[in-house]
């Protein structure tokens, strides 16, 4: 099919999220001023030169030259300038026709859009496994990541002790041996992209084309797929691996939420590569996602992490940090959750080095994580929240640091003690921690 996404007045990150919406394992089409980066398979037509919008009669002849299948028109919610775009996209022939907003599915009009609410993207319920299940569906692994040579090592061991069957790594450019690592845990790099900026939306959409493209190349009719940052370390309810949980699952469930125990350093050694981080960090806190202003789903889930492809079945998207999902059918997730380890905080020098230079701070060529701070609250990114809270967290003043997101983030961690089911294992060298 020949798409084409008609951007005449939203911003960078509203095109990106509707990108990221609609996929790219076809070529878009995308007719706006600029050529943002969210390459690859994204060709632009118009330009600076080619502007403004007023000269209509250039811009309809070429695209009605393109062929198009299917027009979309991205919605600022501004009905004036909204109406204009309506009235330019109308005379772009094309069998179909239809409108998004925001991070939502497109719609057959512009008022649906604009009404279509997706908060009720996922209910909760709990029932028991089915019986008639002809074999136990497969758990893959997705990880993303930039210059984690020091833990992906374990993070891909980690997730294949969890009950995955594979692990996919998708790197975006990384400048030291995070992939030879990952390679050496057992992950394979299916794909590798570089850009000047972190852009969370691209790396998004690069992951869902990816899990679709390998599920529907898979001998499978269904697929779980487990969602990962680098320094997060999954493990299922009560001690189980997330694998067993999945076992008991009803074949109904396509999502799965988590919780979050953010683990923070207490006592050297901080962290040593290639050895479970729950070894050494085994103190943190948990965090409540209640305090949320947009909830992701009405149980307070941190993030939905667990994503079911079915080959018959509409195609489920991860949103921005995989923390909400969307689909054309409403999705299922059982009342029990994963728990997410997450370790940001390893090695000090390392850490201060690699926190500092994500915010452009020391031996940077610039600030990598600018554009994510610009769609932040105030003007902070989470990667900028925890380079702040760096020197407080080394030096154990655990009453100022700051790290939780949200729009009112508070001020003091009380720690308590956390184990993790993956700390039975240490180097696969035969060497033993001393």
């Amino acid at each position: 099919m020949k798409r084409l996404l008609v951007n005449m007045g939203a911003g960078y990150s509203a095109l990106l999220r509707a990108v990221n919406i609609l996929g790219t394992n076809e070529t878009l089409y995308v007719f706006q001023r600029l050529d943002y980066e969210v390459t690859p398979n994204v060709h632009f037509i118009g330009h600076a030169e080619s502007f403004p919008f007023q000269d209509t009669k250039i811009h309809l002849n070429r695209l009605n030259r393109e062929g198009f299948d299917e027009i979309v028109l991205l919605l600022t919610g501004d009905r004036k300038k909204d109406s204009e775009a309506i009235q330019f996209t109308n005379q772009i022939q094309a069998p179909h026709h239809l409108f998004i907003q925001g991070a939502k599915l497109p719609c057959l009009t512009p008022e649906a859009a604009y009404k279509y609410s997706s908060d009720q993207w996922v209910s909760t319920n709990d029932s028991p496994g089915s019986t008639n299940r002809k074999s136990a569906t497969p758990l893959y692994a997705i990880i993303g990541t930039y210059n984690e040579e020091d833990i992906v090592y374990a993070t891909v061991k980690h997730a294949f002790q969890q009950g995955c069957k594979k692990v996919f790594l998708v790197d975006n450019g990384s400048k030291d041996r995070t992939v030879a690592e990952a390679l050496a845990a057992g992950a394979e790099l299916a794909l590798s992209y570089e850009t000047s900026k972190y852009v969370e939306l691209l790396r998004i959409r690069l992951m869902n084309d990816l899990v679709e493209r390998l599920s529907l190349e898979s001998s499978y009719d269904a697929i779980w797929w487990l969602w990962l940052d680098a320094d997060e370390f999954p493990e299922g309810p009560n001690g189980q691996t997330v694998g067993t949980m999945l076992e008991q699952l009803g074949e109904e469930y396509r999502i799965a939420g988590c919780s979050l125990v953010n683990h923070l350093p207490t006592s050297e050694p901080y962290y040593i590569q290639r050895y479970h981080p729950g070894d050494f960090m085994q103190y943190g806190e948990a965090y409540n996602p209640s305090s949320l202003k947009v909830k992701h789903c009405s149980s307070c889930h941190w993030k939905h992490p667990l994503q079911k492809f079915v080959r018959q079945a509409p195609i489920v998207r991860s949103l921005s940090g995989f923390h909400m999902a969307i689909c054309k059918e409403k999705l299922l997730e059982p009342t029990s959750t994963i728990v997410f380890h997450h370790f940001p905080f390893r090695e000090k020098d390392s850490t201060l080095q690699k926190y500092g230079k994500l915010c452009g701070i020391e031996g940077s060529n610039g600030n990598r994580v600018s554009f994510d701070d610009s769609v932040s609250l105030n003007g902070r990114s989470c990667i900028r929240r925890r380079y702040d809270n760096l020197l407080h967290i080394y030096n154990a003043q655990w009453d100022k640091v700051s790290i939780t997101p949200g729009e009112n983030p508070t001020t003091g961690i009380k720690l308590s003690k956390f184990m993790t089911s993956g700390t039975t294992w240490h180097l696969r060298t035969g060497n033993e921690r001393t």
